[in-house]
């Protein structure tokens, strides 16, 4: 079913290697190739001139030998990915290129669905994850209830890890010009990086998305002694870190990692440390990409005294005409 069975009924009618890509050169789907020959299609001029290419429908990239029917999406048509078909010597007829006009608007509808259910998932994930972590829940045994609805056992959980991009307000800015979709298929492909390295490591775990960055809640048994649970998160934390960013053109992520807790109300002040840590990290210079909250609790302290509003007036009143001369004067 889906995309699989799009792209074998291609591949069983033109007899020719096929593959479905989305706009980044994703292999969805493909048929036709020898084991441990399929095609890589990352490269970005590549992708850039198959999207010139095929605008305006079917066409023929000769510098690649495929025929490229794009798939297209939204009320703009914007290029979401491409059929491809490998034909070296050109020799595909009209009946070949009608198939694969066919095999592209069967795709593109497919993939449509499938949004639609991924989305739809995401919410319904993202609203549990919203309430679980602002305790805005009745009880402890009904938030239980909620996830295992979800596919969650929550009695297994015991720390929150928060998976961040750095800068991504200042990437956004200076990428203004490349249009929103360009910033939502970057959070996309972020997404699905961290949910292939996680999943691949530790498959229980949970991954959802909130605001800009990924909350990622591993499973470790009830057994598992704390120190080598600690170990297997900064071993999956070094994963992540390693692997993501080769996705996320020139943008770098962190890793935060909160406290542990032995029940399911202690995942909430797990996500505020690994928060805190995240913040403060920001603000110290040299701080490796992977931070534990135990590491800088005593500085996420500090600032938040920094922060008090009482604090901020003393300082004003006590020292402002001091700062303002070192300031203008640059001593």
């Amino acid at each position: 079913d889906g995309l699989p069975a799009v792209v074998d009924a291609l591949h069983e009618l033109l007899e020719r290697p096929s593959a479905i890509v989305n706009s980044w050169g994703d292999i969805l789907a493909g048929a036709g190739f020898a084991e441990g020959d399929r095609p890589r299609m990352a490269e970005e001029n590549l992708l850039q001139e198959m999207a010139r290419s095929a605008r305006h429908g079917l066409a023929w990239h000769g510098a690649s030998g495929r025929w490229l029917a794009p798939l297209l999406a939204g009320e703009r048509g914007e290029i979401e990915g491409f059929v491809l078909v490998w034909d070296p010597q050109q020799t595909a007829n009209q009946l070949d290129l009608t198939a694969i006009e066919q095999a592209a608007t069967v795709a593109s509808l497919e993939l449509a669905k499938q949004r639609a259910v991924l989305e739809t998932e995401r919410r319904l994930k993202r609203d549990f994850l919203e309430d679980m972590l602002t305790g805005d829940f009745r009880s402890v045994e009904a938030l239980l209830a909620r996830g295992r609805s979800l596919g969650w056992d929550l009695m297994q959980r015991r720390v929150v890890m928060l998976v961040d991009l750095n800068q991504f307000e200042a990437y956004y800015l200076r990428h203004l010009d490349e249009g929103e979709r360009h910033f939502q298929q970057i959070k996309q492909r972020f997404l699905q990086g961290v949910s292939r390295v996680v999943l691949s490591e530790n498959p229980l775990s949970i991954v959802v998305e909130r605001s800009d960055s990924i909350v990622v809640i591993p499973y470790f048994t009830e057994e598992m002694p704390l120190t080598q649970a600690q170990r297997l998160a900064q071993d999956l934390a070094e994963k992540i870190h390693a692997t993501v960013p080769d996705s996320l053109d020139e943008l770098s992520i962190s890793v935060a990692v909160g406290g542990f807790y032995e029940n399911v109300e202690g995942l909430r002040h797990s996500y505020q440390e690994a928060t805190a840590a995240l913040e403060v990290s920001t603000r110290l210079s040299g701080q490796p990409a992977i931070i534990w909250y135990e590491d800088v609790a005593l500085y996420v302290l500090l600032n938040r005294f920094a922060n008090q509003s009482q604090v901020n007036r003393w300082r004003e009143q006590t020292l402002g005409r001091l700062i303002a001369y070192d300031q203008n004067n640059n001593t």
